[in-house]
């Protein structure tokens, strides 16, 4: 039979309160054309760029657009593309439908030709208890008779990892197996 104490002091550090955890960590994650967050209109073609791993998409129609469904503690997401030398004008918006909804235009335009794929835009500052929607829209650019392309060669989401969990979770397990062990000694 376990003592009293024993048993008093296991409950306690199974019971730890989770503030005491900490409060998580950032972390960045890849996410490409083939995640299943993403989803494109109709209108998108892709390929694979020299010397890439990863699929690139693009698209030259008016209105076609990308969706990115952020996960629950998302803190920033970053859009990476390509800019291009014949015109590339983005609307963007995160949590579009909201009240709290963030909006930008977007201009990916450089007239050098560039195979490096950059941030072309980024929103920052997410609530992390919330999930959040990226979409961004491709537009009439009028400096090139009303024509565009919009890229996306994957987002950067920078989420916080909540380390509490997993604190909790080996706390609990180290008070369970000394449960376990004392359970033992005393059988």
């Amino acid at each position: 039979m376990l003592s009293g104490s024993l048993l008093g002091y296991l409950f306690f550090v199974t019971l730890l309160p989770l503030s005491s955890l900490g409060a998580g960590v950032l972390k960045n994650v890849t996410i490409g054309s083939d995640n299943p967050s993403v989803l494109f209109s109709a209108g998108w073609s892709s390929a694979l760029r020299e010397g890439d791993v990863s699929e690139v998409v693009s698209s030259d129609r008016y209105g076609d657009w990308v969706e990115l469904v952020l996960p629950v503690s998302t803190v920033a997401v970053y859009y990476v593309g390509f800019t291009q030398p014949d015109g590339a004008l983005y609307a963007a918006c995160v949590d579009c439908e909201e009240p709290w909804g963030r909006f930008m235009r977007v201009d990916a335009f450089d007239p050098h030709e560039n195979d490096t794929p950059v941030t072309l835009l980024a929103f920052t500052g997410l609530d992390p208890e919330r999930s959040h929607v990226l979409d961004v829209m491709n537009v009439r650019d009028p400096r090139f008779g009303y024509a565009g392309q919009i890229t996306f060669a994957g987002a950067i989401v920078t989420v916080l990892e909540d380390d509490v969990i997993s604190k909790w979770d080996n706390e609990l397990s180290t008070a369970s197996l000394a449960l376990a062990s004392a359970v033992k000694l005393t059988a």
